[in-house]
């Protein structure tokens, strides 16, 4: 049997899920490199999209995004320069390709799947299928039998669904991905619904806030999307405050209370952005994978060394907040470019040539994706990559059809 090019291009995107679930088991110990494929795969997907950005083959939002994304590395690397708080070139590297790897793949699947689109949904339909029915028969399971995919109690003795690979966060990205698949190629809308009403009692039991403000945004833009009618962008403002409202108590916890790490970790941000103002301290300097193993000389002057989440020997919340990251390396410009580069992925979604579960389920990430970046850093981990990516290949049918 002969598999074409394109399934096997569409198959990269189960690996995400594949690579993450091994590398966490003894597997992970012997084969570290399983750890790194999102690193390779947003590597690969660079180089795949230079071509094209020389020709200017791209679609000109994808275009703009690329030189939003260029400036900001170059603001990066012209404040390691100016800033010298680091001099080690390897970290700054590394740190260029996080930047970089969710954008490129993106762009890369997105601009791959044009001529490949129907051929590489169709590959993954049933798979997204299987792993949807998996993950909540894991998650009911996991109520009952300790099979390792159970974590603290979220409510009365109902267990928080973590999944195998231990995370909540993850196991959310894996099943938008799951929906997104599924609303661009299911045969009738009860079979997306269907799917849908399965993939709710897992994220529901994740006890993650935002989780679950991805299931609330998904029901309301299913009802209130019309086919041939746009997202329209004011609604976004309503949204944003009803969320606050239904994370409330994760909003209090996570950003005013002084005392809390991320809390902490935020408003240093903001602090280093001004500090640096206007270009920010550089790569592997803050908020960063990099800055946090080689622990910044930010993070020493600011005293956190022995500070609980932030310190040297605990520092889980050093690499914890994506936005905090942008803006306290990249400074208020490069801050501002990322916003306005991310601003045109949902554009592109926003589109009338998707249908309206393509875009109920593609907007309700984007705006869960923005969401998730206040808080964490989950959207460039391997499956944050895996959803842009997957977020490419449902992107591409604008540019299959008249891009509005």
């Amino acid at each position: 049997m002969k598999v074409k090019k394109s399934s096997l291009v569409a198959y990269c995107i189960w690996l995400f899920p594949i690579t993450m679930l091994l590398s966490v088991t003894t597997l992970g110990n012997v084969l570290p490199i399983l750890s790194y494929y999102d690193e390779i795969v947003g590597v690969i997907s660079v180089i795949y999209l230079i071509p094209f950005i020389v020709k200017r083959q791209l679609d000109k939002r994808d275009m703009k995004i690329v030189y939003l994304m260029t400036i900001i590395t170059l603001i990066g690397l012209v404040s390691n320069v100016y800033s010298r708080l680091i001099s080690n070139i390897f970290p700054i590297v590394v740190d260029i390709v996080a930047l970089w790897k969710p954008i490129a793949c993106y762009l890369a699947f997105k601009k791959y799947s044009v001529n490949h689109r129907e051929n590489m949904i169709s590959s993954l339909y049933e798979g997204a299928k299987i792993v949807i029915v998996f993950v909540a028969f894991t998650a009911i399971i996991g109520q009952v039998f300790d099979i390792g995919v159970s974590g603290a109690n979220i409510f009365g003795n109902i267990k928080s669904f973590r999944f195998f690979w231990g995370n909540s966060l993850q196991t959310g990205w894996l099943l938008y991905t799951c929906m997104l698949i599924i609303s661009a190629r299911a045969e009738s809308e009860q079979v997306i619904k269907r799917y849908l009403f399965i993939a709710l009692v897992p994220l529901i039991l994740t006890g993650a806030s935002t989780v679950w403000c991805w299931c609330v945004i998904e029901f309301v833009l299913i009802s209130m999307l019309k086919e041939n009618q746009r997202f329209k962008r004011r609604y976004i403002i309503v949204f944003a405050g009803a969320l606050i409202g239904l994370c409330y108590d994760d909003f209090v916890q996570y950003f005013l209370n002084p005392n809390a790490p991320r809390a902490r970790f935020i408003n240093a941000g903001i602090r280093v952005a001004n500090k640096y103002f206007p270009l920010g301290s550089g790569f592997a300097t803050f908020g960063s994978e990099m800055a946090a193993r080689y622990y910044s000389k930010i993070y020493q002057e600011l005293g956190w060394t022995h500070t609980y989440g932030l310190g040297m020997e605990y520092k889980q919340y050093l690499n914890d907040d994506f936005f905090a990251s942008i803006a306290g390396q990249f400074g208020w410009i490069g801050f501002i470019l990322y916003l306005i580069g991310f601003y045109e992925i949902f554009s592109t979604i926003n589109s009338k040539i998707l249908n309206r579960f393509e875009r109920a389920s593609s907007l309700a990430t984007i705006l869960t994706m923005a969401a998730a970046m206040l808080g964490s850093a989950s959207v460039k981990s391997a499956m944050g990559v895996c959803t842009f990516a997957t977020l490419g290949l449902i992107a591409s049918k604008t540019s299959i059809g008249v891009c509005d």
